[in-house]
């Protein structure tokens, strides 16, 4: 039911590419465990994560996802404005994901307590899920629209692969995919809260927190501004498809933006986890 890797498509998606994002995982598990354990040692009395934590991990994090990117642009002969999208829409994922989130946590923190069942394995896990599934979407949704986009602009004549033999599953999974972001996004209005209340408790504190401090405004900006630079990144993939008459340079940008996001989710579940350990959030439990 997803866009299907043909065997051209391997060949865009190539071994250079593959390994620098095992690399990513690999560096990024030792980035998200040691630098704030040494922000703590070198700032003990801190009341929390620093500068040294959030700008450590980011730029690194940052500079291997500009190294998996830069790779796949080459290997691809696409324009450098692809390319200087692509960077800066991750570097906007990732600063939303590493440094204004977290950020906010401890903002609030400052003077709020969290209720128990709060920063929790449970909290960061479904956290880190739902804000994987909303990013996939936008993504999953950008790569349809350009992958037909690109068919329209050649005159038709664009590999569809999958999509061209399975057009009926494909109007499928696009009604799926719209009924699922209609769900996240108006769902809430009528019973979403008592759901996040009785199902996912600390869940829904942590979207409501990241979202109401300082840090809020600035998360929304560059969830905007990342939009906006994945629109002009799948626009420019899709021009370039539409000239050299295959579509498997959307299929494999797709697969590579997909599994980044799904590498920030994994390492950013550990990095909660690191940090609060290090820096205990204050709690408040009801009688």
């Amino acid at each position: 039911m997803w866009p299907e890797i043909r065997v051209g498509d391997l060949k865009k998606l190539n071994q250079k590419v593959l390994l620098a994002e095992l690399f990513l995982i690999i560096a990024g598990v030792w980035a998200v465990t040691y630098f704030p354990q040494l922000d703590k040692q070198l700032f003990p009395l801190s009341n929390g994560p620093g500068p040294l934590t959030f700008l450590t991990v980011g730029l690194l994090f940052t500079l291997v996802t500009v190294i998996i990117l830069y790779l796949f642009y080459r290997s691809n002969k696409l324009s450098l404005f692809f390319f200087i999208s692509t960077v800066l829409y991750s570097a906007l994922i990732i600063g939303v994901r590493f440094i204004l989130s977290p950020l906010g946590v401890y903002e609030y923190n400052k003077v709020s307590s969290f209720s128990c069942n709060f920063g929790g394995l449970d909290t960061w896990l479904l956290s880190s899920g739902l804000v994987f599934i909303l990013y996939f979407s936008v993504f999953l949704v950008f790569y349809l629209y350009y992958r037909r986009k690109s068919g329209e602009l050649s005159g038709g004549n664009v590999e569809q692969g999958f999509f061209k033999r399975h057009s009926t599953m494909s109007l499928l999974l696009v009604v799926g995919l719209l009924v699922l972001m209609g769900a996240v996004v108006f769902f809430p209005i009528i019973l979403l809260p008592f759901l996040f209340i009785v199902l996912l408790g600390g869940v829904m504190e942590y979207m409501l927190v990241v979202m109401s401090v300082s840090t809020g405004l600035f998360i929304s900006l560059s969830l905007l501004g990342a939009i906006l630079f994945l629109r002009a990144a799948y626009k420019d993939a899709a021009n370039q498809a539409a000239i050299i008459k295959d579509a498997g340079i959307l299929t494999g940008f797709f697969w590579i933006g997909a599994s980044l996001l799904a590498i920030y989710s994994g390492l950013w579940v550990l990095y909660m986890l690191t940090i609060v350990s290090l820096w205990p959030l204050k709690t408040f439990c009801g009688k």
